[in-house]
């Protein structure tokens, strides 16, 4: 970042041209105290002292300007300065004759800090002096190439035209540029005005928005107190790490609260893990994920000898009564409802699965995807019936339950992550940590919506049993 006196505005000439004056000043500082320097290490005294007069006179004129930001001062000092260097080199030749070289100088420097007048001025001077220098009185100026002389005047006088046409340009454009600013002026003016008209309908705007902000945080309150009632009725993290070497929770509401939720008992030798999705989310769901999970703990202390498939059932029941609904009608409240045990004294693992599937690895062996019924609770046929999936194992059992939601994620074309790419993932990373393999499962879902938003509640269980 430059420092604060090294700055441009191209919006102000006066700073535009302080600007080029300090720039042109830093240039010639270095660049004369570079060729001061080879002139007296060459024994060029003559040079040497002229260069040091110059170079001392541009440190002086900067450090003036730089305290008082004079921007005539600065101009007309570099302009002159530029001007006097070129004309001494001239007339002693610089090294090795090539001195006369610094004319270039004096059109960029003259026209751009000091303006087309004076730089018309300077150039004037300047050719003048070559004229004398190289035509009328070349026996008092050092020995120059003819045809040196010769293209120095003639690009010279090229090199000024352009220049003289660039400044021209520039300030014809500056021209317009401050038109443009009183016209811009004079439309802000009037937008002020709009602007006043408007503040009084914004006036009362606000107070409406007041009131409709003030309802949306109670409304928003309430939800977040609803989540933390919601959270406190699901197990604990610390149910999970006294009952598995590991596990890992990945529970993502997409509205606050969620229509997803997981359960955990352990009653005697028998641990059981559900993972259930009421059809929606939200508020609606949340409020039938809560009723699931009353009802089911329900289920547990009172009907702990009867098989899964069996609390399936009953579960079912207690929410279609207290909801009102049989399975003649058409209703949107329905269940996906994963619900396994592990019996670790018989080394049976008991699965009834309601439109769900679950990943499963038995020991050392292959890892499976369980696949379950093609039915939800409290929307199926009469004869269709819950099951149960049986499985043996010896020491270790690993397992995934999951809803529809994460496979259901769509990314910015609109496509869902899909369950087949759900479960290859699972069964690739399911030997490594549960930690890494649930930040793996999350970076992939980053990856996957990118700036798309959530479409569905997530869940996604997993547990590591080994005993």
């Amino acid at each position: 970042m430059l420092p604060k006196w090294l700055t441009i505005d191209f919006e102000d000439e006066n700073k535009f041209r302080l600007f080029l004056s300090k720039t042109f000043m830093i240039i010639g500082i270095l660049a004369v105290s570079y060729f001061m320097f080879r002139a007296f290490y060459l024994h060029n005294i003559i040079l040497g002292y002229g260069l040091l007069v110059v170079n001392v006179l541009l440190i002086l004129f900067f450090i003036y300007v730089i305290k008082t930001s004079n921007h005539i001062v600065a101009g007309h000092s570099v302009s002159t300065l530029m001007l006097s260097l070129s004309l001494f080199l001239i007339y002693n030749g610089g090294e090795n004759l090539t001195g006369p070289l610094w004319a270039y100088t004096v059109p960029i420097s003259s026209f751009s800090t000091t303006g087309k007048k004076i730089g018309v001025i300077h150039v004037a001077i300047l050719f003048v002096f070559l004229i004398f220098a190289f035509i009328l009185f070349p026996q008092y100026f050092p020995p120059y190439d003819a045809t040196f002389k010769l293209r120095l005047i003639v690009s010279l006088l090229i090199n000024t035209m352009l220049i003289f046409f660039f400044e021209y340009s520039r300030s014809a454009i500056y021209s317009n540029m401050l038109r443009s600013r009183e016209e811009k002026n004079r439309l802000i003016e009037t937008i002020s005005q709009q602007n006043t008209e408007l503040n009084i309908q914004k006036q009362s705007l606000q107070k409406l928005y007041q009131e409709i902000e003030q309802k949306n945080i109670f409304i928003t309150d309430s939800i977040k107190y609803a989540r933390r009632i919601q959270a406190s009725v699901m197990p604990q993290e610390r149910c999970f790490e006294q009952l598995f070497s590991q596990h890992f929770i990945l529970n993502s509401p997409k509205n606050i609260i969620s229509g997803d939720f997981y359960y955990l008992h352990k009653n005697n030798d028998v641990i059981s893990i559900a993972v259930g999705d009421c059809s929606g989310h939200g508020v609606p769901g949340a409020y039938l994920s809560l009723i699931s999970l009353v009802f089911l703990d329900q289920i547990f202390k009172t009907h702990s000898e009867t098989n899964n498939a069996e609390k399936l059932h009953l579960l079912e029941s207690k929410i279609m009564e207290l909801l009102k609904i049989n399975f003649s009608e058409f209703n949107n409240d329905s269940i996906e409802l994963s619900l396994c045990s592990i019996d670790t004294k018989n080394k049976i693992i008991n699965c009834s699965l309601s439109n769900q599937d679950l990943i499963l690895q038995i020991d050392d062996n292959a890892p499976m995807v369980i696949c379950g019924q093609p039915f939800s609770l409290c929307d199926r046929q009469p004869d269709e019936i819950f099951t149960v999936q049986s499985f043996s194992f010896k020491e270790k059992v690993k397992m995934v339950l999951f809803t529809d939601g994460f496979a259901d994620q769509l990314n910015e074309q609109s496509k869902k992550f899909s369950k087949a790419k759900m479960y290859k993932l699972i069964e690739h990373n399911i030997q490594n940590n549960f930690h890494e393999l649930k930040q793996m499962l999350e970076y992939e879902l980053v990856q996957w919506r990118k700036n798309t938003k959530q479409t569905d509640d997530i869940c996604v269980i997993g547990i590591n049993y080994f005993g």
